[in-house]
């Protein structure tokens, strides 16, 4: 029995979204701190299909303070990384995208990248990092 949940909490740990979660987690405190524009932010996540229209107009309550509506969006950011892994890499890219988030998009695009890319995947980041630079 125990060996079964040894083996399960590795397969776990190889999951991408779980290792994607990690890093975004690893990164949480200075977004809860640094990021700028979570509306904005959270608009160019819903343009890429990120993120629900129901989860963007969460983001823009008028009713929310600006620290609640970043609470809000890295919830929402969360969620989506559970779901699929490339949301932290189009999460990254877009912050990289604007100006005052420059350096925490590198950071957590550096970090995922320590671990997903490899040569297929290289090729797939560069093409989303071209079309998103667009904004």
């Amino acid at each position: 029995m125990n060996e079964i949940a040894v083996a399960e909490n590795i397969e776990k740990e190889k999951c991408p979204e779980v290792l994607a979660v990690q890093v975004f987690n690893k990164h949480l405190p200075l977004l809860s701190k640094s990021l700028s524009d979570p509306v904005s932010v959270a608009r160019l996540l819903y343009g890429e299909r990120v993120i629900t229209q129901t989860k963007l107009n969460s983001v823009e309550d008028d009713g929310l303070s600006f620290s609640n509506k970043r609470r809000v969006l890295l919830a929402v950011v969360k969620d989506a990384i559970q779901a699929d892994h490339v949301a932290l890499q189009k999460f990254s890219i877009i912050l990289r995208n604007l100006t005052d988030n420059v350096k925490l998009g590198e950071g957590i695009l550096r970090d995922y990248g320590l671990i997903f890319y490899n040569s297929e995947e290289t090729s797939l980041i560069k093409a989303e990092e071209g079309r998103l630079s667009n904004y």
